[in-house]
């Protein structure tokens, strides 16, 4: 009875992994304040107002750049097949609008900024009208390429 207990509670419990952040790399808080400056300065181009650092879509974020790099996948669903709207009511953000970027392999925040805006669907995403506040994970993958999500949203 006691492995039966013990597998079940293996069973449970599993869902709850994708939702574990991981340590984020040194120096991780510069680079998401680099990337949100970035993005902004994109933004500002484009006659967009900048957007603010969330703590609460940051942490979104990270989840996601946690789960990809444990994974070595570039996805937006996490392992337990949560997608974003799911991670953002996790974290208790009630929002209108909300997109995600997700990157694979840029070591620098200009080079992922770069990669997002030469991309249509990313670029569209960075450009959104209406959303006011945004989030980066960074973690290091298992191949040592960095794992990358930025979430924009706008509040209910």
């Amino acid at each position: 009875m006691r492995p039966l207990l013990l597998s079940l509670l293996i069973l449970a419990a599993a869902p709850l992994q994708a939702a574990q952040p991981c340590k984020a790399p040194q120096g991780a808080d510069a680079l998401r304040v680099e990337v949100i400056r970035l993005v902004s300065a994109e933004r500002r181009k484009a006659g967009l107002p900048p957007l603010d650092l969330s703590r609460k879509l940051q942490g979104a974020a990270q989840v996601q750049a946690c789960d990809n790099a444990r994974r070595s996948v570039l996805s937006h669903e996490t392992s337990n097949g949560s997608g974003l709207t799911d991670r953002l009511r996790r974290q208790g953000y009630r929002f209108r609008a909300a997109a995600e970027n997700i990157a694979r392999g840029p070591s620098t925040a200009q080079r992922v900024v770069e990669l997002w805006m030469n991309s249509a669907g990313h670029r569209k995403n960075i450009l959104m009208r209406g959303v006011h506040e945004a989030g980066v994970g960074i973690a290091p993958g298992k191949d040592g390429r960095a794992q990358w999500s930025l979430v924009l949203a706008k509040r209910k």
